[in-house]
């Protein structure tokens, strides 16, 4: 059966908690073999931003109910390895407006995080980054403290209410692993990059050079959008090669990290979502932020006018015009007030 959404609708390493860093993560003896970093973190954590509404959603257009698919199954009892302990898990093939490949998405009955939550913040993830992304799974809290991994096939298991700078940690991940030979965050640029810099961005990024190449996403991601300024107490000198190795990487050109079609033609690693959507959006394109102030939930409705520029010419506040219609942050502007109701 199909139904319809409205449009509006590693191998196991640490795990720590969401507001200290970005909750990660699950290698085994490969990563476990990695040396913590010993550069000084910038700051303790990213408490100074958040992504949460710096990302329009792509929106779900199609959800189809499955039955569980192997990932989902092997977190049921009696596996060795259950991690859903509840009476259900449901499992959703879900297409988004920006990719043909349907995401699939299996939520634990008890599981924190709701079904449309999980689809939205999935859908938040910039489209150059998710379609590296294999199943995701939303589990319950447990521990008290909410928390998620990437295992090295792109499965991502998310544990509790996982905020969107996790999402995209750990979707950064998926789009690490996804050359079973070649992860990016072996690469022998990355490691002399760190080594040519004197610090990392968090504490959490101290863990090994496979986190800190997760925490610098989070990082790039809010840079590319505030037209190069990085997020409120951070610079770059301290950590410009890691920055610099980073930009290279064509996964994280504007065009193709915040585009608005999955199917992408670089160099990067195969993608696990590459199909076209039915309909492409001319109006998805990418938008910076004004730099000075980072929009709140408590002053999304204040917005001063002048941000969007969906006409031609310049914008007053240096905001990149849309080509046409509807700018990226207008959608989202609009899209996160009809979640939060």
């Amino acid at each position: 059966m199909l139904f319809f959404l409205p449009l509006h609708v590693l191998l196991r390493l640490s795990t720590v908690p969401v507001a200290t860093a970005a909750a990660d993560s699950s290698l085994g003896s490969k990563a476990q073999s990695l040396a913590a970093l010993t550069l000084p973190p910038q700051q303790p954590s990213f408490s100074t931003f958040s992504l949460e509404l710096l990302l329009p959603p792509a929106y779900p257009v199609l959800a189809t109910p499955i039955n569980l698919p192997p990932p989902c199954e092997s977190a049921l009892p009696p596996s060795s390895s259950a991690e859903c302990f509840a009476s259900s898990m449901e499992a959703l093939n879900v297409t988004f407006e920006d990719c043909g490949t349907p995401y699939t998405i299996c939520r634990c009955g008890d599981a924190e995080m709701t079904m449309d939550t999980a689809i939205r913040r999935l859908g938040q993830v910039p489209v150059g980054l998710r379609r590296y992304v294999a199943t995701v799974l939303a589990l319950a809290e447990g521990t008290g403290e909410a928390r998620a991994y990437t295992v090295e096939s792109g499965d991502i298991h998310f544990f509790g209410e996982c905020e969107l700078d996790t999402w995209v940690h750990e979707s950064t991940h998926a789009y690490d692993f996804a050359n079973p030979n070649a992860w990016q965050s072996s690469a022998e640029g990355w490691a002399q990059a760190i080594d040519a810099d004197t610090c990392v961005p968090d504490l959490y990024s101290q863990t090994n050079i496979i986190e800190d190449f997760a925490q610098l996403s989070v990082i790039m991601i809010y840079t590319l959008l505030h037209s190069g300024s990085l997020p409120p107490g951070f610079s770059a000198g301290c950590m410009q090669h890691q920055l610099n190795f980073m930009s290279a990487l064509d996964a994280y050109v504007p065009g193709v990290l915040f585009g608005n079609n999955c199917n992408i033609i670089d160099n990067g690693p195969t993608a696990r979502h590459t199909e076209s959507p039915a309909t492409l959006d001319p109006s998805r394109t990418f938008t910076t932020f004004p730099v000075p102030k980072q929009p709140s939930l408590s002053s999304l409705q204040d917005m001063p006018t002048g941000i969007i520029n969906s006409g031609g010419g310049a914008d007053t506040n240096g905001v990149i015009p849309a080509s046409g219609g509807l700018g990226w942050t207008t959608i989202y502007c609009l899209g996160a007030l009809i979640w939060l109701l």
